[in-house]
């Protein structure tokens, strides 16, 4: 019978070589951060509120699904929803949601490595619709209209690949 133990404990004192960098989440919320503080101009210069805070709590909005006033909720140094949703108000507007959509895009294909453009690879596009019950018209395709859902016909629709 073969004693698998004495040879198992001889590969455990060797150290592994480890050379894959570790990412943390601080990591990722400060690489998120630059890239959208260099991407999207905002600003707010008040006392409770500035630039730096209005993208972290979209960040956080983004990574939890929450909504603003549960994110400023948790934030205890956050302002309060009102005051985000005030100065949110003041620098995004619908019709400008395309241009800004293209602009962060942009954003992320710079972060492309280039030996992921090399190959062809295989993607699934989904799509997602989100009800969409403004009754403002359009210039351009920013809703469509879909099957009846949640009470209205109008979706704004999203593909991810």
């Amino acid at each position: 019978m073969i004693d698998f133990g004495k040879r198992n404990q001889k590969r455990r004192s060797k150290p592994l070589k480890d050379n894959n960098p570790k990412l943390t989440e601080r990591d990722v919320l400060e690489q998120a951060q630059r890239r959208l503080q260099q991407n999207l101009n905002f600003k707010a210069a008040g006392y409770v509120c500035n630039a730096e805070q209005l993208i972290h709590l979209l960040l956080g909005i983004a990574a939890t699904r929450h909504t603003l006033e549960a994110v400023c909720a948790e934030l205890e140094t956050s302002a309060c929803a009102a005051t985000v949703r005030s100065y949110l108000h003041e620098q995004l507007t619908v019709a400008e949601l395309p241009q800004l959509e293209r602009a962060m895009n942009d954003a992320l294909a710079q972060e492309v490595p280039p030996s992921v453009l090399v190959a062809e690879r295989e993607i699934a596009i989904d799509y997602h619709d989100q009800a969409y019950y403004g009754k403002t018209e359009q210039k351009e395709g920013l809703w469509v209209r879909a099957e009846a859902k949640n009470g209205t016909t109008r979706v704004y629709r999203v593909a991810t690949a």
